[in-house]
């Protein structure tokens, strides 16, 4: 009777370890799938965030600004500047009305 208890015990304590690996995988799995699951959904929120950031500050031009800018003269081109083109007799080949 000794041995078959003792074999018996073996056989229970293989099969608690067993069972005990099993739950701890089992509860490993459940935590990564938490932690997936709440990336995602931290992912998804400063998604929706930006996207709110983003339409609360549209890029629209500033009319005001721009109509200011041009009452006061300080408009122009970019090849010229404000004041224009300086016209000369010298600057042209020729006299043209154009340089008058």
């Amino acid at each position: 009777m000794g041995v078959t208890a003792a074999i018996t015990a073996a056989v229970a304590a293989t099969a608690n370890t067993i069972s005990s690996a099993q739950a701890a995988n089992k509860q490993a799995k459940a935590t990564k799938a938490a932690t997936a699951q709440a990336q995602k959904t931290a992912q998804d929120t400063a998604a929706a965030e930006s996207r709110a950031v983003n339409r609360a500050n549209a890029k629209r031009p500033n009319l005001q600004a721009l109509a200011a800018a041009n009452m006061q003269g300080i408009g122009g081109t970019n090849l010229t500047g404000a004041t224009g083109a300086p016209v000369g007799s010298t600057m042209l080949g020729t006299n043209t009305l154009l340089g008058q």
